[in-house]
């Protein structure tokens, strides 16, 4: 894998400033959740790592858009492995991903102890933390590497007529969000569309086990995570694939 690619693209980003507006939502939330004690860890993280799914969608999507296709072309001349440059924009995701993880766990907790243990409706134990960091990461993995291939496959102004492209493409992206977040009150009302919001990541199974859960338990969300981890590796793998074939070849 190129470093230098993943330190430039991880820089670039920064720099760019497009991760401001995701990151005020999701500092929002953290002082809104936790302004009121007694909470209840698990019920609030559930609930954070909807956030972070929809957090890393935006960030997906404009990281993926931000840099000039000329300067991809200039990586694109040099590298031996084209799909280096592809997977290095994937790690960078990940960074980003993590940091929203970290960021979305640790702060109940550094505001538990600001507030002399007196935030938290219950003493916090390390498979909490240790199971809600897989869960917040996933999905925000999902999120980020969702929003980079619906990015490159819906484009920009591809559509004419009455809506621009780029509008068909925001409603895409909120639609995928909406569906994947609320899948599980869908089904309640429409019980076979089961057959088709399959395809969608199971971001609502893992949301709401955390919520009803609590005390943290493998036993009850393994499967959701074993589903969000081939979710992810498929989202990973098709977004590679796709860029080869639509810069390369």
């Amino acid at each position: 894998m190129n470093l230098g690619l993943t330190k430039y693209h991880l820089y670039n980003y920064i720099h760019s400033g497009k991760y401001l507006v995701p990151l005020l939502l999701y500092a929002s939330w953290l002082l809104i959740a936790y302004n009121v004690a007694p909470v209840e860890l698990l019920e609030a993280l559930g609930f954070t790592s909807l956030l972070n799914f929809f957090c890393m969608l935006i960030m997906g999507v404009s990281f993926i858009n931000h840099e000039s296709t000329m300067i991809e072309m200039s990586f694109l001349a040099r590298l031996k492995k084209k799909q280096h440059l592809y997977q290095s924009k994937l790690i960078v995701l990940s960074i980003y991903s993590l940091g929203f993880t970290i960021l979305g766990v640790t702060f109940p907790i550094f505001a538990n102890v600001i507030n002399g243990f007196s935030l938290l409706a219950r003493p916090v134990l390390f498979v909490d933390v240790l199971g809600a960091l897989l869960v917040l990461f996933l999905a925000s993995l999902i999120g980020g590497f969702g929003g980079s291939l619906l990015s490159v496959l819906i484009g920009k102004g591809n559509i004419t007529g009455l809506i621009t492209g780029e509008s068909i493409a925001i409603f895409i992206y909120i639609l995928w969000a909406l569906i994947a977040i609320f899948r599980g009150s869908i089904l309640l009302e429409i019980p076979w569309l089961r057959w088709i919001l399959w395809v969608f990541p199971p971001i609502h199974e893992l949301a709401r086990t955390m919520i009803e859960m609590e005390g943290f338990q493998l036993s009850s969300v393994w499967f959701y995570l074993l589903y969000a981890l081939l979710y992810t590796g498929i989202l990973a793998v098709t977004y590679v694939k796709v860029m080869m074939v639509k810069k390369v070849a």
